[in-house]
């Protein structure tokens, strides 16, 4: 809490007060009125005004990662490796790092589990964090083989 609403919480508390003390209905109606006031939350122009911008902001996120801009994408990436407790300046660099490989086609749009609900980021998958670094995880495709059934299995079934 800060200095403005503990000051306002006391006049609050002090009208409150006040009100079990008087008896005229004039003056209790008026104290009423206050208190309804200060009760009210303060319509800042600033506060409001910020607060639509966020409201944009996060309906702008509501797309799929792919759709993001690159900043939205950085302060994502940045913002999953705090929920991980990755050190502050280290962010930067992890997010520069998977920015570089969705460029090169290392990593994919796919390979990112996003929340388009929640705006975040829930995985990374292919990368890993050993020794407080950023790995990539190469992964190998396999090649299934099938056994065929060859000319003289087939007769002897």
């Amino acid at each position: 809490m800060n200095i403005q609403q503990l000051i306002l919480q006391n006049t609050k508390d002090r009208y409150t007060m006040e009100l079990k003390y008087v008896d005229d209905e004039n003056i209790k109606e008026q104290i009423m009125k206050i208190v309804e006031k200060l009760e009210k939350p303060s319509n800042n122009k600033i506060d409001t005004f910020n607060n639509k911008m966020n409201e944009m902001e996060k309906l702008t996120m509501k797309k799929q990662f792919y759709r993001l801009k690159k900043l939205q994408k950085v302060n994502l990436i940045k913002d999953y490796y705090k929920s991980k407790n990755v050190d502050d300046d280290k962010l930067e660099n992890f997010a520069e790092n998977i920015m570089e490989l969705l460029e090169n086609s290392t990593l994919k749009n796919k390979d990112i589990e996003y929340d388009m609900e929640n705006t975040k980021i829930k995985n990374i998958n292919k990368m890993t964090i050993e020794n407080n670094e950023l790995k990539y995880i190469k992964t190998v495709k396999t090649v299934k083989t099938v056994k065929r059934k060859t000319k003289s299995e087939s007769d002897s079934d």
